[in-house]
């Protein structure tokens, strides 16, 4: 439930995109709680609301992080012109 209240409001609070580190499964991090695989991530923002995943520049941003842990969780959403 709370998720989805976040998610909703990160939604309409954009209009172009949203830029998010969300913590993968067994990453054992202090204080993270709902993670998600990338195939659950993908599927939440793709499926759930109305964006497009932007794979080339994620990747720029994950080459480019000097944090081992936020490097593998970086996702770029473009949200669609309706």
């Amino acid at each position: 439930k709370k998720e989805e209240i976040f998610l909703k409001n990160l939604d309409r609070l954009n209009d172009k995109g949203i830029i998010i580190s969300w913590d993968k499964p067994n990453s054992f991090n202090i204080g993270t709680i709902n993670e998600k695989t990338e195939t659950e991530i993908l599927d939440v923002f793709l499926n759930n609301y109305n964006y497009t995943y932007d794979e080339k520049n994620s990747k720029i941003f994950r080459d480019s992080c000097n944090n081992d842990v936020l490097k593998k969780c970086i996702y770029i959403f473009e949200k669609k012109k309706r």
